[in-house]
């Protein structure tokens, strides 16, 4: 947040946080903290209700501050002191609180009964859950006028009623199987996007991203069921084949991948991207259908490139492995104890880490040269042991 940023706190309004701070008795450092981590400038002036000289007891032991536990367990004290703090406001447990145990489940969000194919859904959350998607995503599409139905289909084919396209089928080798799509590409470069989108942890549950990860990209074969040069015979093809070739979920009464009838290539958000000539219905199926990360597209554009270099010039790769593009370390998979997992955020998942603080000791100059593998382990042990880690 600026120092130049004006806060209104009970009515007055101030040019500056200093001033603010002045005002109210209260250290700047200590309402910059405060209000970079979410709270309201009401809320920035008053006092804690756990001091930090006030003793917490953190897993059965006792500490003589707050600052105390949050330098045992390695937590930058500043940051991790407002956000413990705000946890226990919240109702969090100490030990929620430290991320010793697991966070209190969620109230799901937006629970607005939904009615899509004659079930009833609870809330949106459920609805997206059903069909493999973000809930974001289906509440989106339905504040826009989506029905739900229209919702819960994925639009990733770009809109070119004369461009010449492909309805393709991938089967699983090892389960038979299968999945049915429409691209206006090849089948071969849309089983590439398939296969980048399941790497960036696509796909929910049952669906084909998920099977890639967990059978591997050689275990599919591509094939191609039917060409055509008209996108409206392409999205009856793309229904009939789904049916034909019963690749609906199971839950669907099928036995493959597919979370819907098909025929979606068209709608969307109404803002449309031009790329290569193409006219995608969204900044988001442009860069899945190009297989390009949407956090690296967005940077350049951001930084004034056009669209087409943002889309075409290739990634820069960098020699060390610690910073890859993708935003870096979100990208590399890692094994620990003999397991892999497709990146750092799923490992520590697994874990039960706190995925910014591994990310910061990642960063840190004193561990440039040593591996993620090396770095989530020494986490793992030292928070086992409930000894402080070193200092980043």
């Amino acid at each position: 947040m600026s120092r130049k940023t004006k806060i209104t706190c009970h009515g007055k309004t101030f040019d500056t946080i200093k001033e603010f701070a002045e005002h109210y008795g209260v250290n700047r450092k200590t309402i910059h903290t405060r209000l970079r981590a979410g709270e309201t400038p009401e809320e920035a002036i008053l006092d804690r209700e756990l001091p930090n000289q006030t003793p917490i007891t953190v897993d059965g032991i006792e500490y003589e501050s707050m600052s105390a536990a949050c330098r045992h367990y390695g937590l930058t004290e500043g940051f991790w002191f407002d956000k413990v703090s705000r946890r226990i406001r919240d109702g969090w447990t100490i030990e929620q609180a430290f991320n010793l145990e697991p966070p209190p489940p969620r109230e799901a969000a937006n629970n607005e009964i939904t009615v899509c194919y004659g079930k009833t859904y609870n809330s949106h959350t459920d609805l997206a859950e059903a069909y493999g998607l973000s809930q974001t995503t289906v509440s989106q599409r339905i504040r826009e006028g989506m029905t739900p139905e229209q919702a819960v289909r994925k639009p990733l084919i770009p809109i070119n009623p004369n461009s010449p396209g492909c309805i393709y089928k991938i089967t699983n080798l090892i389960t038979l199987m299968a999945y049915v799509g429409l691209t206006q590409g090849t089948a071969e470069s849309r089983f590439d996007g398939h296969c980048g989108e399941s790497s960036r942890g696509g796909g929910g549950s049952g669906s084909l991203g998920e099977a890639i990860r967990l059978y591997g990209k050689n275990s599919f074969s591509i094939e191609t069921l039917a060409e055509s040069c008209s996108l409206s015979e392409l999205m009856e093809l793309e229904t009939h084949h789904i049916s034909k070739e019963n690749t609906l979920v199971p839950k669907l009464g099928g036995n493959g991948y597919n979370q819907n009838i098909g025929g979606a290539a068209s709608g969307g958000p109404k803002k449309k991207y031009k790329v290569g000539g193409v006219t995608f219905p969204s900044f988001a199926n442009a860069c899945r259908f190009h297989n390009r990360p949407t956090s690296t597209v967005n940077n350049r554009l951001l930084r004034g490139w056009s669209i087409e270099d943002a889309f075409f010039v290739p990634t820069k790769k960098l020699g060390d492995k610690l910073h890859l593009p993708f935003t870096g370390k979100r990208c590399i998979s890692v094994k620990i104890n003999n397991i892999s997992y497709p990146s750092v955020t799923e490992a520590c998942k697994a874990y039960n880490l706190e995925r910014g603080f591994v990310y910061q000791r990642m960063k840190s100059n004193k561990n440039k040269n040593r591996s993620p593998e090396e770095i989530i382990k020494e986490v793992i042990e030292k928070k086992q042991r409930h000894l402080r880690p070193d200092s980043i």
